[in-house]
């Protein structure tokens, strides 16, 4: 899946410690305006009993969502001993945006803090608690 936006440059723009609320809003405007997101999973999860790949960061659980499927496979080749199936790739699904946030309301029950997104690349998170107040802060429509 391509995608025009640059996602890379607008983390790396609303990450900087001088950052405006608006680059912040650039960027989850795009974000949420993307038809469907990319969920990587563990390298050993077949379809269709796939979980997602979840992992601990200081101390709280969070799913791992990409804008794209290079940029999920970026992330896989940095961590191949988890991520890189035998075939070299990574699995993967693309999930419909307005899917993925049910299923992530559903995994915010079950302990999931949020959601790391384009992680190391650079990227950013959120608290899954925080995404609907920032489809309505930001009058988003999800397809």
């Amino acid at each position: 899946m391509e995608n025009t936006v640059n996602f890379l440059e607008l983390s790396a723009n609303a990450m900087r410690a001088d950052a405006s609320i608006e680059d912040k809003n650039k960027l989850f405007k795009h974000f949420f305006e993307l038809e469907e997101w990319i969920f990587i999973l563990p390298k050993a999860q077949q379809l269709p009993d796939s979980n997602f790949f979840i992992s601990e960061v200081d101390n709280k659980l969070w799913i791992f969502i990409f804008t794209d499927s290079d940029k999920a496979l970026t992330f896989g080749k940095a961590n191949p001993e988890r991520l890189i199936n035998d075939e070299g790739g990574i699995n993967y699904l693309s999930i419909k945006t307005k899917e993925a946030l049910r299923i992530l309301n559903s995994l915010e029950k079950s302990n999931v803090y949020g959601l790391q997104i384009n992680y190391g690349l650079p990227g950013w998170f959120v608290p899954i608690s925080s995404l609907e107040n920032i489809i309505k802060f930001l009058n988003i429509e999800i397809k």
